[in-house]
């Protein structure tokens, strides 16, 4: 169905490291979940989260919007799901970067 899912993960991991960084608060570890720096590798910020689900989204979206392209598709459900689906595997996809 959708194997945009690397695009997903590498928009939402930019948008996470570049709007990430712009948050007031300080970035916890995401291993230990103590307070670093701005800008540490490993760091993450509620910004930066919420950030990098939207940037999945949105490529789930723009995906989506091709959607009734396609012969024999179930638009309505199918576009939802791959708007959120897109979502969930931006913000995984950007979490696991962080270990590499």
């Amino acid at each position: 169905m959708f194997t945009g899912r690397h695009y997903a993960a590498a928009v939402a991991d930019t948008w996470a490291s570049e709007l990430g960084i712009l948050s007031k608060g300080q970035p916890v570890m995401i291993t230990t979940l103590r307070k670093v720096p701005h800008g540490t590798n490993g760091g993450v910020s509620v910004l930066g989260l919420v950030a990098s689900t939207i940037g999945g989204m949105l490529i789930g979206a723009v995906s989506a919007f091709g959607l009734p392209l396609c012969a024999s598709q179930d638009i309505t459900h199918q576009q939802l799901f791959l708007v959120a689906w897109s979502g969930v595997m931006g913000l995984l996809g950007s979490l696991v970067r962080l270990f590499e």
